[in-house]
């Protein structure tokens, strides 16, 4: 159950057992915030909360299930966490394995058409704890794996 009371960009919100993915992506389309979401977001949450706003939401979210919050030119980016423990907005916390973020603007090159091709086949470049996700409307790709992995990623001048 979703029940919203919009102030300016402040809102209240009720959740009670709301699919995690489809919640938070109804919820960026109604306050107008560019989110992307990784594959490993599942599950459901509760939660009321009055006079919230979207990145305050997206905080209080990522900390209680222990997910990935980054931002990065005005986009959210919200992956799951192999660990248990998660990094919100820049505060560090060590991963076993650790993973780093690196986002790849795309000029010649569809976001969604790479991706697949960097993940599929016998010829992926990303460890088994990594993952890669795409927006297509900034043509942005947003990898989170292994140092050694991302390097190799890079190589590929993609």
């Amino acid at each position: 159950m979703l029940i919203l009371k919009q102030i300016t960009n402040v809102f209240f919100i009720r959740l009670s057992q709301a699919p995690l993915a489809q919640t938070l992506e109804q919820l960026a389309f109604q306050q107008d915030v560019n989110l992307v979401m990784g594959e490993r977001l599942e599950g459901n949450i509760s939660l009321k909360l009055n006079n919230i706003d979207m990145p305050r939401l997206l905080k209080i979210i990522a900390k209680s299930k222990h997910l990935t919050l980054n931002k990065d030119d005005g986009v959210y980016y919200l992956n799951g966490s192999q660990s248990g423990k998660g990094q919100v907005a820049g505060n560090l916390t060590t991963n076993e394995p650790h993973l780093v973020s690196h986002t790849v603007k795309l000029h010649f090159a569809k976001a969604s058409e790479l991706m697949k091709s960097l993940t599929t086949g016998s010829g992926s470049l990303l460890s088994p704890d990594g993952s890669i996700t795409f927006d297509d409307r900034s043509n942005l790709l947003v990898i989170q794996d292994e140092p050694r992995s991302v390097q190799n990623i890079k190589k590929t001048d993609c």
